[in-house]
């Protein structure tokens, strides 16, 4: 009867949750970055990295519950998913992308922004899916709750060389188009 009485029933209390916890993940984002102040993308990168990473790896109640249903919503989405990405993953992700093209080139493809999104943060995504059988192959990896900053260093250093790389093959890219001689 409570939850009939505060939340209109089971599915509008489901919403609220979700609410709860995609609004959790954009408050930890804006807070470290206004700690941060006015950076350049690549940090903002880093950035990105360690509020992912502390999101997914930090063992939090807020974490546990947000990757739980996180994970049902891509296995079983619920028709409140369609919401929460637009009024949280889109924004999140633009600003991704811009950062991404900040480094790359502001001229770069969507796809191949798109591209290299996926490629920075799959890993992660990945590594949370598949960590507690991994956790069972290679027992004395530190648990991920102390080890996640390490992560962050290794995702960061990894997605930057990546990007140098897709930069470099842009610029390559245009050379040819225009007939001119890469430098």
């Amino acid at each position: 009867n409570a939850v009939n009485y505060y939340f209109g029933g089971k599915k509008k209390l489901y919403q609220a949750i979700l609410e709860v916890l995609f609004t959790e993940g954009d408050r930890q984002f804006r807070e470290r970055e206004a700690e941060a102040g006015d950076v350049a993308p690549e940090e903002r990168l880093r950035i990105l990295l360690e509020v992912c990473c502390r999101m997914f790896f930090s063992g939090c109640e807020v974490s546990t519950a947000f990757m739980r249903l996180w994970i049902m919503e891509m296995a079983n989405p619920t028709p409140f998913l369609d919401d929460m990405i637009e009024r949280h993953s889109r924004p999140q992700v633009e600003a991704v992308l811009d950062t991404i093209a900040a480094v790359v080139g502001e001229d770069a493809p969507q796809e191949v922004l798109l591209d290299c999104m996926v490629s920075i943060l799959g890993p992660a995504v990945y590594l949370t899916l598949i960590w507690p059988p991994t956790r069972l192959i290679f027992p004395r990896h530190p648990d991920m709750k102390e080890y996640w900053p390490s992560l962050v260093d290794h995702l960061y250093r990894f997605a930057l060389a990546g990007l140098v790389a897709v930069r470099e093959a842009l610029s390559e890219q245009r050379h040819v188009d225009t007939g001119a001689q890469p430098g």
